[in-house]
């Protein structure tokens, strides 16, 4: 991971010592203090990418957890909406036009919030006993349901996410500068004098031979 940027802290480590020990020695005019603060600044930025990475490890594990447990939730209350509500015509195909493919956060978030409002909109549980709203299961009706939600949206997102423009030009290439360009790698120039290519000869028109096979009857 570090390979690369290790070895570069390796070689200032080395250009320090030849330093101090060649007074006359002074790449690009510093003194062995300022190559000390290069090797230190570089020290202090791997240690605070270490502490980012972790962090930043931890809050996908917690976002992939949280993604989870909204996941089952919304299959769970999918299903029983669907098994109480399925003699109500309306609410049934309400119901059944709900998203329910959701393989990544987002999708996640907009299952449940498309859940979360048709929920709101559903008329009273036609199995309960007295009349009253829906509620999957104990400690899950739709309050319970919104904490998930709330849980699993970002606590401080974007102020504009990225457009369309955006996208693409994130995931345009640009080759890079190199003195002999490989992408064009098919525009040789043409050497004057050069020998042409050697064509393929031409078929040969004597005909080949019958096969003797050929004139031998078929079988009834």
């Amino acid at each position: 991971m570090f390979g690369e940027y290790d070895f570069h802290l390796l070689q200032i480590q080395y250009l320090k010592a030849a330093m101090d020990q060649v007074a006359a020695f002074r790449p690009q005019n510093m003194t062995p203090a300022q190559m000390q603060t290069e090797y230190d600044n570089g020290v202090t930025t791997r240690t605070n990418f270490q502490t980012k990475a972790a962090a930043r490890n931890l809050a996908r594990g917690e976002m992939y957890e949280k993604q989870a447990d909204g996941h089952q939730a919304a299959v769970g209350v999918y299903a029983v909406m669907k098994s109480r509500y399925r003699k109500d015509q309306g609410s049934a195909e309400a119901i059944g036009k709900l998203p329910t493919q959701d393989r990544t956060v987002d999708d996640s978030i907009t299952r449940m919030e498309a859940m979360t409002t048709l929920w709101g909109q559903l008329p009273n549980d036609p199995f309960s006993n007295p009349a009253g709203p829906f509620v999957a299961w104990t400690g899950m009706d739709k309050a319970a349901f919104d904490v998930k939600l709330a849980t699993l949206k970002p606590t401080n997102p974007p102020s504009s996410p990225p457009t369309k423009a955006t996208r693409s030009r994130r995931a345009t290439c640009t080759p890079r500068t190199v003195s002999w360009p490989i992408w064009r790698w098919r525009r040789w120039p043409k050497v004057e004098g050069s020998l042409p290519r050697a064509r393929p000869s031409a078929r040969s028109s004597t005909p080949s031979p019958p096969n003797p096979r050929s004139n031998h009857p078929r079988r009834p």
